[in-house]
């Protein structure tokens, strides 16, 4: 049997077409190989080849092939400075993973359900004029192959199978208005400033339009674009030799939506967005299935064999022993088998029917054989491989409907998985604070008007109807423990605690996408800042014996556990205050 290292220059000699490959090609080729080739004898590997190879068929000898394929592409691409062979291999398989595998599409769903909700709602609630504006944008028809309910998700389907998104702005330099569509990101090189990694001025765009000839256009990015250093960044990419002399621009003219002569000229521009980045100083982003992926493999081929298993074991299988030789064998099976023939048309001995009776002679001992199909060793291995091809993915695995019986681990793990969803809300909300910024600078940049000071918002809609009544007990139990006992000491008034707990509701019904929820709690439906009559204070004479009745209730709702010894605290150095004040 070759070697490990024959099996992969073997990969490598096949990696062209036909295996011809041309002198520099094989040049480039071997070279690479000979540096995995010295990786493997300086280490980290300490068995010898065989022996790693005859250890790794003893787990699957399709598990061999594929982490040889794999090997073969790190070789080639991982492990130089250059990375983007390997990355665009995670981003094909990530795409196939989706398409075909059940627990990769999963993971992509709640994902994006988490991280998007139900609905997004951008607004700008103290500026009127600029809220117009963004209302429109998001609102716009021109708009809905990106922001409508029914598309505006695949925004994040497509970032984590992928790992990226492009959105191209376009704007009118007449009236400010902006259009926004997504581009491939294999159509697109980022250009850095030459002196900061991290920062990104230009991107370079190279396409073939259905029935044209190629184009290349470099788009700015939209930092690039309304600063004030868009004409001398430029300059500076064309004086390195970063940018050709000629090169074809986005804005000023170079480029327009449609072709129409009436259509207005635009400026285009990008927002770049990655995600789950994993080398230092690039600016990239790698699909989520890059880590989970061989398990995720591994587990589908697990169920399929499995399935097929299933499938024969359901088959109806009987054992027959004949006493005599071979006639009498041969005998048994003429007797007990379809006489279907060229000639013979019609079967005078059909098999029986599900649950029929056979009827046999004292020559024939029938066995029916075991259906065992290994069901609990397969069960074993689901979980354990649908566990690592989940948690790859980011994913506790009773998120994904398995391992429900275990709640307790499921509470545990609560508050984890909580926080990752958390997170990836959070960076879609930065991400549509920077669109909604975009479109309002687009509208000062080619317009007259200013909107001076705003604070953009973005609700991320993240629970639904069937939540709400665990939510409803939750804010009840928080009224009853906390709200009410304040307001019995003197502590909360009662304007104040209504406030409170209307401001709960309320983030539920918006959440819910109760159209009329400001209008149900408002200050004004809930009694809120309506006089009240003043409370009269108590004599002075009275005020001990007031004091000995707050100190005697909260020791007993202490004592009762009610309340714990630190609100106890609270209210008794309140009350003494307010004593010795008067």
């Amino acid at each position: 049997m070759p070697t490990l290292i024959e099996r992969i220059g073997t990969q490598l000699s096949r990696s062209r077409v036909g295996g011809a490959l041309f002198a520099e090609e094989r040049r480039q080729t071997r070279a690479a190989f000979d540096v995995m080739l010295n990786a493997y004898e300086a280490g980290p590997w300490l068995l010898p080849p065989e022996q790693v190879l005859r250890q790794l068929q003893e787990t699957d000898p399709w598990m061999v092939y594929n982490l040889l394929d794999q090997t073969a592409w790190e070789i080639i691409g991982g492990y130089a400075a250059d990375t983007s062979a390997e990355r665009a291999r995670a981003v094909n398989e990530s795409r196939r993973l989706y398409k075909y595998n059940p627990l990769a599409q999963w993971a992509i769903w709640l994902w994006t359900s988490w991280g998007m909700g139900d609905s997004i709602a951008v607004s700008v609630p103290d500026n009127p004029k600029a809220d117009e504006a963004v209302q429109e944008f998001f609102e716009a028809e021109r708009n809905e192959p990106v922001l409508s309910d029914d598309n505006i998700k695949e925004l994040s389907r497509w970032l984590l199978i992928k790992g990226n998104r492009f959105l191209a702005f376009f704007t009118s330099t007449l009236d400010g208005t902006t259009t926004v569509r997504t581009i491939n990101q294999d159509q697109m090189t980022p250009i850095k400033n030459p002196n900061d990694a991290k920062e990104i001025w230009f991107y370079k765009r190279a396409w073939t339009p259905a029935g044209s000839t190629s184009r290349t256009v470099y788009y700015p990015d939209w930092k690039t674009y309304f600063s004030n250093a868009l004409d001398k960044r430029w300059a500076t990419l064309q004086e390195v030799g970063t940018i050709s002399k000629t090169a074809a621009k986005s804005w000023g003219g170079d480029d327009q939506i449609g072709d129409g002569a009436d259509t207005p000229r635009t400026d285009t521009y990008i927002l770049f967005i990655s995600h789950n980045i994993k080398d230092e100083d690039d600016c990239w982003g790698w699909p989520l299935l890059t880590n989970p992926r061989a398990w995720m493999q591994a587990h589908q081929h697990l169920m399929e064999s499995r399935l097929t298993l299933a499938e024969a074991a359901s088959m109806f299988v009987r054992r027959k022993k004949v006493t005599g030789g071979s006639r009498a064998v041969k005998s048994v099976v003429g007797t007990i088998a379809s006489n279907l023939t060229q000639s013979q048309w019609t079967d005078t001995n059909p098999p029986a029917v599900a649950g029929g009776v056979e009827v046999e002679n004292a020559m024939v001992d029938t066995e029916d054989l075991p259906l065992r199909t290994g069901a609990s060793d397969t069960g074993e291995d689901n979980r354990t491989f649908s566990w690592m091809a989940l948690l790859g993915a980011g994913l506790f695995p009773t998120s994904a409907g398995l391992d429900t019986s275990r709640w307790a681990t499921a509470l545990e793990m609560d508050k984890a998985q909580s926080m990752l969803f958390e997170e990836y809300k959070s960076f879609w909300a930065a991400q549509f604070r920077k669109v909604a910024t975009i479109v309002l600078l687009a509208y000062e940049k080619h317009t007259n008007v200013k909107f001076g000071e705003y604070t953009i918002h973005v609700g991320i809609d993240t629970f639904s109807l069937a939540d709400f009544p665990v939510i409803a007990k939750t804010i009840g139990q928080f009224v009853r423990d906390t709200i009410t006992p304040l307001i019995e000491v003197g502590a909360l008034n009662s304007s104040a605690a209504i406030a409170i707990v209307g401001r709960l509701y309320k983030m539920s019904l918006d959440a819910l996408g109760v159209e009329d929820a400001d209008e149900l709690v408002s200050d004004e439906a809930l009694g809120v800042g309506a006089e009240e009559e003043p409370e009269e204070a108590p004599p002075e004479e009275e005020s001990v014996e007031v004091m000995r009745h707050i100190i005697e209730s909260a020791s007993r709702r202490l004592r009762d556990g009610e309340v714990g010894a630190e609100v106890v605290a609270e209210w008794a150095v309140a009350e003494l205050l307010h004593t010795l004040n008067d």
